[in-house]
């Protein structure tokens, strides 16, 4: 079988190293990097809870450090959501291995060049790295053969009411991806929302006993348990969907339309402007989600959560 060749950007938070935690196992994907970038905490704890976290469930993928700040903007992270490094109430073992010698773009970059042309990347925080990616090497975006995002939404933010978070911390990388002509998918509120896990789940794999579905039990403890403070509920696995949407992308719901990022709104800035009505005469550049399949998601994660490989 001819695995997915995939690399990660992320600013592992909960719902992070649950994507991790998933797409290791997948054996549809083969995740040859993992690069990090500030987001849900400072970029000093996303990419320590990262390479932690791919150390403790035994995989040996590099782990490449990214950018620390927005683009033009400072830092807004989501400490109250994630806990002040990230990871909730989870300890994992340090890691005593070494972040990649090169930076989150260069391996970026160089995955690419070695995928010739089949490289699926996949960016569940804000889209800073993915901006200087496009801005340094634009010679590199026909060898992306396809972009998945988790960020935006049609309707409605989690932040503000117009922006969800990884959009909104940096608005400009996002525009200037989302206009980069490399194909694209937005996995958005819309779809993620649903993606969700329940307590008869949990419950389920809190009597698997194994070294990744206890991390993945204490996550998920952590994150239910969080999201009663929101009125959600179970665990909200935005970011194990757009992962997950790569190896199975009939998981989502949605259409191809034109999408950009509002930048300079006084109560705007950071949404995802969506041409449903197709009013715009503007090309598609987009798959856009509107829903997804909940079970099929579902049985997908508690295979990747038992899966031993």
């Amino acid at each position: 079988m001819n695995r997915i060749p995939v690399v990660l950007d992320c600013d592992t938070g909960c719902d992070d190293a649950m994507a991790i935690l998933t797409g290791l196992a997948c054996p549809e994907m083969d995740i040859r990097a993992i690069t990090t970038v500030a987001g849900n905490v400072e970029l000093k704890y996303t990419s320590v809870n990262t390479l932690n976290l791919v150390d403790a469930l035994g995989y040996e993928v590099p782990v490449a450090v990214g950018k620390d700040t927005p683009l033009f903007r400072p830092l807004t992270t989501a400490k109250e959501v994630h806990g002040e490094k990230g990871m909730g109430s989870v300890e994992l073992p340090v890691s005593t291995r070494d972040f990649d010698s090169e930076s989150a773009i260069d391996v970026i970059v160089r995955e690419a060049k070695k995928a010739a042309g089949e490289l699926h990347l996949v960016a569940v925080g804000p889209l800073t790295n993915i901006a200087h990616l496009m801005m340094t090497y634009p010679e590199v975006k026909p060898l992306i053969k396809h972009l998945t995002i988790m960020g935006g939404a049609i309707d409605g933010g989690n932040v503000t009411p117009c922006a969800e978070f990884n959009i909104h911390v940096d608005p400009e990388a996002a525009r200037i991806v989302s206009e980069s002509g490399v194909p694209q998918t937005w996995v958005t509120l819309d779809a993620t929302m649903q993606a969700t896990i329940d307590g008869a789940m949990i419950e389920e794999l809190r009597g698997i006993d194994t070294k990744k579905a206890k991390v993945a039990v204490e996550l998920l403890d952590f994150m239910v348990d969080r999201n009663k403070r929101f009125h959600v509920e179970g665990a909200v696995m935005h970011d194990g969907l757009a992962l997950a949407s790569v190896a199975m992308p009939s998981l989502l719901i949605g259409d191809k339309y034109f999408l950009t990022v509002e930048t300079k709104g006084v109560e705007t800035t950071g949404k995802t402007v969506v041409d449903v009505a197709r009013v715009t005469g503007k090309p598609n550049n987009a798959f856009v989600t509107t829903g997804m399949d909940v079970e099929k998601f579902r049985a997908w994660m508690k295979e990747m959560i038992v899966n031993e490989a």
